[in-house]
């Protein structure tokens, strides 16, 4: 005849059997290898803004054509996001990333000053492009802490850019020139590649630090207005939304370019 358990017995062996296949599933969990890196990355960059300083090209000639002394200056910034891995077999992960490619723009100050009259121009632009892309890693571990990768993305960049106008003339240079101060706000979209390669070095099981360097390629379509404005002062408004700004010449419209090398510090962890 076999023995009858008692309730209390029974409750214990249960008891005892789900905690050993808890514990075992959670050494297996703390044991599982991490499948996400998120990383915040951030450094500097070169823009061409090929259009831009053709533009630039053309306005300050143009002054010195009518006796100004002209000073002109540059700005680029830094540039930060966020980028998220999903670890693939083989030392492959698939990325996606996202960004503030910086603050670029600059400055053009013309003045003028003699017994017909008194000109100070100034224009000034100010751009922010941001990014959103895809893509792939290859990282590899080449020594105890150290590891060397390379990444290729590609998506979309989108840009703002607001150029402002500045005048104030007296005397005969108001007869071709007018006064005033106004800004007209642009906005331009277009496509953007990205090939990085660099070096991590592991401070943590979970947590590495490193640096990558390479290219961007950038470009956006043409700066088109997205509010009504006076491009050049002359009391009257010859922009509305929609529009696309034309190069001085009028020869082309003009477009932003995000292109040019990348070097940046990133910090990884791994959840």
């Amino acid at each position: 005849m076999m023995p009858v358990m008692s309730p209390k017995y029974r409750l214990t062996s249960t008891s005892a059997a789900l905690f050993l296949l808890f514990s075992v599933a959670r050494g297996a969990v703390a044991a599982e290898a991490p499948l996400v890196d998120l990383a915040l990355w951030g450094g500097i960059k070169t823009t061409a803004m090929r259009d831009l300083k053709h533009e630039t090209d053309l306005v300050t000639a143009d002054m010195k054509a009518h006796g100004m002394d002209v000073v002109t200056s540059g700005t680029g910034g830094l540039g930060t996001g966020l980028e998220a891995g999903w670890r693939l077999p083989a030392h492959l992960s698939v990325c996606l990333r996202g960004g503030w490619l910086g603050r670029d723009g600059g400055d053009i100050t013309g003045t003028l000053s003699d017994a017909y009259g008194t000109a100070d121009v100034y224009e000034h632009v100010t751009i922010n492009g941001w990014c959103v892309e895809g893509g792939g890693r290859y990282e590899r571990l080449v020594a105890p802490r150290l590891s060397l990768r390379g990444g290729l993305f590609a998506g979309l960049v989108r840009a703002t850019a607001d150029i402002r106008l500045r005048s104030k003339v007296t005397g005969l240079y108001a007869l071709l020139l007018g006064s005033g101060d106004h800004t007209v706000p642009y906005r331009a979209s277009g496509l953007v590649a990205e090939a990085l390669v660099g070096v991590a070095y592991a401070i943590t099981p979970r947590c590495c630090a490193g640096l990558d360097a390479g290219w961007r390629l950038g470009k956006t379509g043409p700066l088109k207005a997205t509010a009504a404005g006076d491009t050049d002062n002359d009391g009257a408004i010859d922009a509305v939304a929609g529009d696309p700004r034309r190069s001085s010449d009028g020869t082309k419209d003009l477009t932003l370019d995000f292109s040019g090398l990348v070097a940046t510090l990133f910090i990884t962890l791994a959840l």
